[in-house]
C-alpha cells in the first residue's frame, strides 16, 4: 500500500471532487469562504493561490468579498431558486438551483454602506423591487451606481456645509 499525503488537502479535495462522477459542485460562496479561512489562518494571498492552483488576482477578488455586510452575505449564501425544465412533467425531476449572485456581480457593491448592500441583495434575491417590478442583475448594478452617486453627493454636501460660518458670529 502506498499512502499519499497531498501537499494541500483543500486543493486535493477540489481536484478529486471535479473528477468524480457524483461530485458536489462548489459554488463561488464555497470558494470565497475557503479563501477567507486560509487568509484568516495567516496565509498570504500568493500562498493561498499556490495552494489551490489559482492566480493571486483571483484570490484577491474572492478575498475582497469579505467586505460585504454579514447580513447581506447570509442572503447570498442561503438563496436558492428552484428551476425546472418546462418539458418535464414531473416537477421533482431535473430540478436545478440557480442563484443570481456571482462573485463578479457582488464586487459591484463592495464600496457601498452595509445597509445599501443588504438592500440590493434582498431585492435581487426577491427578484422584485418595492413596486413589484422585476429586479435582475442589471437593476442590481444600476442600484449600486445610484447608491454610489448618492454617497458622493452626501459627502460633497457634508464638506460644503462644514465651511458655512456659524450664524452666532454675525450676531
Amino acid at each position: 500500500m502506498c499512502i499519499h499525503q497531498p501537499q494541500d488537502l483543500d486543493r486535493e479535495a477540489i481536484e478529486l471532487n471535479k473528477a468524480s462522477a457524483d461530485a458536489l459542485p462548489m459554488t463561488f460562496v464555497d470558494y470565497a469562504e475557503l479563501v477567507w479561512k486560509r487568509l484568516d489562518g495567516g496565509q498570504t494571498q500568493q500562498a493561498v493561490a499556490d495552494g489551490i492552483g489559482w492566480s493571486r488576482t483571483a484570490v484577491a477578488n474572492y478575498a475582497s468579498l469579505k467586505a460585504i455586510d454579514s447580513e447581506a452575505w447570509k442572503i447570498v449564501t442561503t438563496y436558492q431558486q428552484a428551476v425546472t425544465n418546462d418539458e418535464d412533467d414531473v416537477v421533482t425531476s431535473n430540478v436545478t438551483t440557480v442563484t443570481p449572485f456571482t462573485e463578479r456581480l457582488l464586487r459591484e457593491i463592495l464600496d457601498l454602506q452595509p445597509g445599501q448592500q443588504l438592500d440590493l441583495c434582498r431585492l435581487l434575491a426577491k427578484g422584485k423591487d418595492r413596486k413589484g417590478h422585476k429586479f435582475g442583475k442589471a437593476d442590481f448594478k444600476a442600484g449600486a451606481e445610484r447608491y454610489r452617486a448618492l454617497n458622493a453627493l452626501e459627502k460633497e454636501a457634508g464638506a460644503r456645509l462644514a465651511v458655512i460660518p456659524d450664524a452666532e458670529q454675525y450676531g
